[in-house]
């Protein structure tokens, strides 16, 4: 399989799971998780969620929280973060660039 091959099937999956801009509003709602965190603990601190694309075999998966937990490392990867101040602009932003980091990994993954 070529590069373009590969990024077609990507950007095929990610449409299937509702395209970048659903995949913003799911990042949105986990900033705002955070900031309804933030509320009940009375915190001031600005507190923040590592989140990961993950394509693997036709399947997009999101995935937040520490990669510490995270057990299975094949597929392609992109990674980010949200904060509880993250703006729905931002989340876009944010998914537009773990899309670009899976197409990436996905191209240094094919032989020369």
């Amino acid at each position: 399989m070529n590069f373009e091959e590969l990024e077609k099937e990507i950007r095929s999956a990610i449409k299937g799971e509702g395209g970048i801009k659903h995949l913003a509003k799911t990042l949105y709602g986990m900033a705002q998780e955070i900031e309804d965190d933030d509320n009940d603990n009375d915190n001031e601190d600005e507190q923040g969620m590592d989140v990961r694309l993950r394509y693997h075999y036709g399947n997009i998966f999101l995935y937040s929280g520490s990669s510490d937990y995270d057990q299975d490392h094949r597929g392609h990867w992109g990674s980010s973060s949200v904060q509880s101040d993250t703006t729905k602009d931002d989340c876009f932003s944010i998914a537009e660039d773990l899309l670009d980091q899976v197409l990436e990994d996905a191209a240094q993954s094919l032989p020369d």
